[in-house]
């Protein structure tokens, strides 16, 4: 992914009508490009596994599973839109 470099963060700072001082500048290119380098990380993950998500459903380690077949089918038959054994959500990025 791209990093962000000084004059481009000039650049949005002015169309920001924000007048940024060497130190806050240097705070921002720093925190903007982790931020990035984040999004570039899960990127790559739903890359990989084809959705981030499917990483994330197993069970759990201790083997202590509370929910019996019947709470998860109330739980699932109250969710407004679901596919499956999976509740769909509007896609946040």
């Amino acid at each position: 992914m791209r990093r962000i470099e000084r004059d481009d963060l000039a650049r949005i700072s002015g169309l920001c009508r924000l007048s940024l001082s060497e130190e806050e500048t240097d705070v921002f290119l720093n925190e903007i490009n982790s931020i990035l380098d984040f999004f570039s990380e899960i990127r790559s993950m739903a890359s990989d596994s084809g959705t981030v998500s499917e990483g994330a459903i197993r069970p759990r380690e201790d083997g202590n599973c509370s929910n019996t077949q019947d709470e998860q089918e109330i739980i699932l038959n109250d969710f407004p839109a679901r596919e499956g054994k999976f509740l769909l959500v509007p896609r946040g990025l």
